[in-house]
């Protein structure tokens, strides 16, 4: 029994040795690849706006780069927000997306600065200026430009726009607003004048002494702009301006 077992060790060894004279390759277990890493919120919206681009969804592209900007703060998204701001006709929107791209992209290599500079200069080549005054100034108005709040408006540079039409809107509390449509070309300048008019408060005055009893009453109405229109039972009315 003893004779067996040693055998059976011998046996046990022989196989787990290798072959004298033979090299045995090194093996090692396959070393599973990492996984890959998920895309950043920011990857994905840039994906997105490429994409939009590319099938000419230029409303839906812009809002996935700015988005994808607000994510990553790439300074290389702005030269595509500018991109689809040009593809869209915003000229002015674009120029200024470029002159920011140029202030945060400090690694651009000079051949690179100068292709956007010329851009830049191509884009602005583009624009016309809107001066706007407003009337009265004691209005503080706020204006509007293309349903768009803008600020700082009331300046001898007044605003730079693309060519096309434009409306402008100016309005203040206890004043009727005021509008106007411009049609430019590039290059324009044009002076435009909001002039504002005081709102007067339509007010209802009682009669002096009560109607009989089934005897029709009297409503007396003043009210503003010369030739308002009102509505009393459903029917319409002519009203006078207000004194």
């Amino acid at each position: 029994m003893r004779v067996s077992l040693v055998a059976l060790a011998s046996l046990s060894l022989a196989l787990a040795a290798p072959s004298r004279g033979v090299a045995q390759p090194v093996r090692r277990p396959p070393v599973a690849p990492p996984p890959a890493a998920a895309p950043s919120e920011a990857e994905v919206r840039f994906q997105r706006g490429t994409d939009l681009f590319n099938v000419r969804n230029f409303e839906g592209a812009l809002v996935e780069f700015q988005r994808s900007y607000e994510l990553s703060s790439q300074p290389g998204l702005l030269y595509n927000i500018a991109r689809t701001e040009v593809a869209l006709g915003r000229l002015a929107d674009a120029g200024r997306t470029i002159e920011r791209y140029l202030r945060e992209a400090t690694d651009l290599s000079a051949e690179r600065r100068a292709e956007v500079e010329a851009m830049l200069a191509q884009t602005r080549s583009f624009l016309a200026r809107i001066v706007v005054r407003v009337d009265p100034p004691e209005a503080r108005a706020a204006l509007t430009l293309d349903g768009d709040a803008v600020t700082d408006a009331l300046t001898d540079e007044g605003l730079a726009v693309g060519p096309g039409r434009h409306t402008l809107a100016a309005s203040a509390e206890g004043w009727q607003p005021a509008t106007a449509s411009v049609l430019l070309a590039s290059g324009d300048r044009r002076d435009v004048t909001l002039t504002l008019r005081r709102a007067a408060e339509a007010r209802a005055v009682e009669p002096a002494l009560p109607a009989p009893d089934g005897a029709p009453g009297r409503l007396v109405i003043a009210a503003a702009p010369q030739g308002a229109v009102a509505r009393v039972d459903g029917m319409s009315v002519s009203l006078p301006a207000a004194e």
